[in-house]
C-alpha cells in the first residue's frame, strides 16, 4: 500500500511539473521538480541552495531572473500546488493535506489558499484545486516577467 500511495505521489507531481513546464525555464527546472518532489518536507533555502551546489543568494536570483517568486515563495507555491493537485481527489481533508506537505495546521493552509488563489477551499475545490492555483502562479509569473525589460541570460542549476 504504501509504494502505491508513494507512486500516486510522484504520478501527480510529475502532473504538476508538465502542467507548467513551459512556464519554468530549463535552468531552474530542476529547483522546481525538487520543490515539487520535497512538498511534504521542511525545506529551506538553503538547503536546497546546497543541493544544487550554489549559495541561497545564487538560487534566489536564479529564480527572480526568470521572473519566478523568491526562494521562499517559491517553496510555498510548489506545495501550494502539490496541496492542489491533492485537494482535487477524494478522500483528502485539508487537515490531512496540510499535514503531509508540512503546513501547521487545515486553517493556516486555507490562509494560504485564499492568499494565493483569492479563494476559499471549497471555491477553490469547485473551480478545481491544481487548474485554478496553477493559473494563478501562470499571472503571478507572467506579471513578474512583464515587469522585467530585459532578463539575462544565467547558467544552467545542474
Amino acid at each position: 500500500l504504501r509504494m502505491l500511495v508513494h507512486r500516486r505521489d510522484q504520478v501527480l507531481r510529475a502532473d504538476i511539473a508538465a502542467e507548467l513546464r513551459d512556464l519554468v525555464p530549463p535552468r531552474v527546472r530542476p529547483v522546481f521538480e525538487y520543490a515539487l518532489e520535497h512538498a511534504g518536507e521542511h525545506l529551506s533555502r538553503d538547503a536546497v541552495a546546497a543541493g544544487f551546489g550554489i549559495s541561497r543568494r545564487t538560487l534566489h536570483n536564479r529564480l527572480v531572473e526568470v521572473g519566478l517568486p523568491p526562494t521562499r515563495p517559491f517553496l510555498t507555491w510548489c506545495r501550494m500546488l502539490v496541496a492542489g493537485a491533492m485537494l482535487d481527489q477524494p478522500g483528502h481533508t485539508l487537515d490531512s493535506i496540510a499535514g503531509q506537505l508540512d503546513f501547521p495546521d487545515g486553517g493556516a493552509l486555507g490562509k494560504l489558499v485564499r492568499r494565493y488563489a483569492g479563494c476559499t477551499v471549497n471555491e477553490l475545490r469547485d473551480l478545481g484545486a491544481l487548474v485554478t492555483l496553477a493559473a494563478a502562479f501562470r499571472r503571478l509569473v507572467t506579471a513578474n516577467r512583464t515587469r522585467r525589460t530585459h532578463t539575462p541570460v544565467a547558467a544552467p542549476i545542474e
